[in-house]
C-alpha cells in the first residue's frame, strides 16, 4: 500500500469515529434508549434520529460523512 493512502485512511477513520461518538452523545442526550439503539442496531436509528432531530444531528452527520469520504479516498489511493 501507499503511505499517503494509509495515512488518509487512518485519519478518515478517526474522523468518522468522532462523528459516530457525536451521534451517540446526541442520542443519549435525547433519551437513554436512543443511545442504546444507536449502539446495538447499526445505521437505522442514526437515520431516524437525523430525520427527527435534524438540528442536533447535522454536525455529527457532516463529521461522519467527511471521515468516510477521506477513508474511501485513502483506500482508493492505497489500492
Amino acid at each position: 500500500m501507499n503511505l499517503a493512502g494509509d495515512i488518509l485512511y487512518v485519519i478518515g477513520s478517526i474522523i468518522a469515529f468522532v462523528g459516530f461518538l457525536a451521534f451517540l452523545v446526541a442520542g443519549f442526550r435525547k433519551n437513554f434508549w436512543w443511545g442504546i439503539a444507536m449502539i446495538f442496531i447499526p445505521f437505522i436509528p442514526i437515520f431516524i434520529f437525523m430525520i427527527i432531530e435534524f438540528r442536533k444531528s447535522i454536525m455529527p452527520f457532516v463529521t461522519l460523512a467527511t471521515g468516510i469520504i477521506i477513508s474511501a479516498i485513502g483506500y482508493g489511493i492505497g489500492n
